[in-house]
């Protein structure tokens, strides 16, 4: 959360800390999901982060094996949806 050394943007909301935890430890899979999306939307509200600029093409190499990799505008993978099939198929 905010006083994570992987904050390297130093990003800070006592809000999301607050909530980051509260779904840490909640066992209702739908609860939990509700409030990853709540933190999700002040994330994107308080716009920590805004790319400065863009290299121009992407290119990404995936195994066949790997469903639904979608290359997103900022270069965050969204993990979400992604799935793995047997590999040997």
């Amino acid at each position: 959360y905010s006083d994570s050394s992987n904050n390297h943007t130093n990003y800070s909301n006592p809000e999301v800390d607050a909530l980051l935890e509260k779904a840490r430890v909640e066992t209702d899979e739908t609860l939990r999901f509700s409030i990853y999306n709540k933190v999700e939307q002040i994330i994107l509200d308080d716009a920590p982060w805004i790319p400065l600029w863009y290299s121009g093409e992407r290119y990404l190499l995936v195994k066949p094996y790997v469903h639904d990799y979608l290359l997103t505008p900022l270069i965050i993978p969204k993990l979400r949806h992604i799935y793995l099939t047997d590999k040997d198929k």
